[in-house]
């Protein structure tokens, strides 16, 4: 099955109103993930938004363990926004939420890579507002990857609405809107205290 100048290979997951899937581009034969975001009512019309976000606070990343996106294409039927497509680095594994019982060498490994990603982010004003296990990757070549920027902050932005999953939430998430580095911190904390807990 094709996708424009993609060849589906299979796919990897779905997520916030899209589907990832993994493909091949036809233009250099490379393997790459490709988020589809397909707009089929005005509640949809947020994930894009997320998409957008995505691409534009991850275009100045360069780090090993925070994932690169390479292009956004924004589809439109007539005059109106219908979905979006994201191009990302592919990595072959699987979220940490999905790997189990991992030993404690193998995760301390992993949190410090994940707090390396993180903070280079910040050094560039950005935060992440989301890490939890569903949002780390761990690659079958010991891969460490921060993904999914989709509801990440710029330094001094202020936002409407409460952005995050509950269950690692930060308290000045949910009580003031607020993301900083201290909210990423208290995500991580919350992360690691899941997995190394169970």
């Amino acid at each position: 099955m094709e996708i424009g100048k993609f060849t589906i290979l299979g796919e990897l997951g779905t997520g916030a109103g899209s589907r990832i899937y993994k493909v091949r581009r036809e233009a250099d034969g490379q393997t790459y993930a490709l988020k589809i975001v397909a707009i089929e009512s005005n509640e949809d019309r947020k994930y894009v938004e997320q998409v957008q976000n995505e691409f534009d606070v991850t275009r100045g990343f360069d780090h090993p363990n925070l994932l690169k996106v390479y292009s956004l294409e924004i589809q439109k039927k007539l005059f109106f926004v219908s979905g979006a497509r994201l191009l990302l680095e592919y990595v072959d594994g699987m979220a940490l939420a999905d790997c189990p019982g991992l030993p404690l060498v193998k995760l301390v490994s992993i949190f410090f890579k994940v707090a390396d990603g993180m903070s280079a982010m910040h050094a560039d004003g950005i935060y992440h507002a989301d890490i939890k296990p569903d949002n780390i990757l761990v690659g079958r070549r010991r891969e460490v990857k921060v993904i999914d920027f989709g509801l990440a902050w710029r330094r001094g932005e202020k936002k409407d609405r409460v952005q995050g999953t509950l269950e690692f939430l930060a308290p000045e998430q949910a009580q003031n809107k607020i993301v900083n580095g201290k909210t990423d911190i208290f995500n991580l904390g919350a992360t690691m205290y899941r997995s190394f807990s169970g």
